[in-house]
């Protein structure tokens, strides 16, 4: 399931937790996706106003700034593109409750990396008629006669 370049996702994984987010990185970027970290709230708005993301992973407490409130501005950003957040969570009750009524999928700590990849996976997939838009000038459905 490559793309065009060889490619696979492009997701942002924002987490205050170095070590999760290496191992995010090295698993995910194993399997060709393209993996942009980010620390706190603030980075994360960086990176998601200069790149192109198939998807956001964001964990839930970030610090000075919560998960919620980064989801907040991206939804008021990009509509679609809030669609394809999920959130990563150790154990806050009320914050995972929050994400949850957003009908956000939400991944409890410890998870399994394996899990992160399908959702990535899924991403690409379904984003990939907007890459098609992009890089030809026309619609996937455009594309062939008779669709």
């Amino acid at each position: 399931m490559t793309g065009p370049g060889g490619g696979m996702a492009t997701v942002l994984y924002v987490d205050d937790q170095e070590a999760i987010c290496r191992a995010v990185r090295l698993w995910l970027s194993r399997k060709g996706h393209v993996v942009h970290l980010a620390a706190t709230a603030q980075a994360a708005r960086k990176v998601i106003s200069a790149e192109p993301l198939d998807g956001i992973f964001i964990d839930l407490l970030l610090g000075a700034e919560s998960g919620l409130e980064l989801y907040r501005w991206i939804d008021e950003l990009d509509a679609d593109l809030a669609q394809r957040v999920a959130f990563v969570t150790g154990n806050l009750f009320d914050e995972t409750l929050a994400a949850e009524r957003l009908d956000r999928r939400v991944f409890a700590k410890p998870f399994e990396l394996r899990e992160l990849e399908a959702l990535a996976n899924r991403w690409y997939a379904e984003r990939q008629p907007h890459r098609d838009d992009r890089n030809t000038g026309q619609g996937a459905d455009r594309a062939q006669p008779g669709r």
